[in-house]
Order: structure tokens, then C-alpha cells, then sequence
């Protein structure tokens, strides 16, 4: 995706991703109204950027979430996560990924507490996490050069 200057489009990622031959993104559910994405500016004053916190739960314990609990420990990520109304924005930018800083979940103690998870993964970018308007590929990737 590439940057335009124009004041509402230095918030815009326009174009597609290209996945690495190979790669692929996933597709995680959460609970609506369990999501948040927030935009917090950070630095001194004269240096100043935003970090990005996503925060989701997600219901049960299914072999997929455990699934992709494990594989996003400890490694540098990008997220395209799709608000209800169908905003997508992006978080993580080459040199800046996305990180988990928070995984927790449990059997609860009680029936009604209910399995869930709950993660928050952080970013940091020169502006708020972007509104990303390209195609998500949600497919493997057969040739490319991208993330």
C-alpha cells in the first residue's frame, strides 16, 4: 500500500497487499462489542508518534485459537482488523509490527463465567492506525515479493 499526501488521505492505505509466496493471513472472530482499537500519541513533544492497541476476546477455547495463540507469540505481525460497519484498519508498518503484549483466557470457574481469550496487541506508526482500503488476501500466496 502507499501513502497519499492529501490532509484526509494521510489516514488512507490505498492498493493491495502482496503476500510472500507462500504466506497468508487468517481470519480471527471475536466477540462484537469485546473489540477496541485505540490511538494513543506517544513521545515528547517533539517527536511524537501513535501506538496502536487492539484489544479483542474471543469465546471459547477452540483448537484454532489455541492454534493462533501459538503462533503469533513472540513474533513481529500486521493486523487488518474490520470494524462491523466495514472500516479496515491496518497496524503494523515495515520496521514498526505488530507485537502481543497481553494473552490470557481460561476455563472460567464457574459455568457461567464461560471459556474465553482475551489478547491486546501494540503497533506504533507516524499516524493513527490507517484506514486500509485494498483487498485482504485471505488465501495462500503463489508468487510475490510482499509482507
Amino acid at each position: 500500500p502507499s501513502h497519499d499526501t492529501a490532509m484526509d488521505a494521510l489516514a488512507v492505505l490505498t492498493g493491495n497487499l502482496t503476500m510472500k509466496a507462500g504466506k497468508r493471513m487468517f481470519e480471527l472472530y471475536a466477540t462484537l462489542g469485546e473489540i477496541e482499537l485505540k490511538n494513543i500519541m506517544v513521545g515528547p513533544l517533539d517527536g511524537q508518534c501513535f501506538k496502536h492497541e487492539l484489544s479483542i476476546k474471543v469465546p471459547g477455547l477452540a483448537a484454532k485459537l489455541l492454534g493462533f495463540q501459538a503462533a503469533t507469540n513472540n513474533e513481529n505481525l500486521f493486523f487488518i482488523f474490520k470494524r462491523h460497519n466495514g472500516d479496515a484498519f491496518m497496524m503494523g508498518l515495515s520496521g514498526m509490527p505488530v507485537m502481543k503484549s497481553k494473552d490470557d483466557g481460561g476455563t472460567g470457574k464457574k459455568i457461567e463465567d464461560g471459556t474465553f481469550t482475551e489478547m491486546t496487541f501494540e503497533s506504533y506508526g507516524p499516524t493513527p492506525a490507517p484506514k486500509f482500503t485494498g483487498t485482504i488476501p485471505l488465501t495462500v500466496a503463489t508468487s510475490g515479493s510482499g509482507a
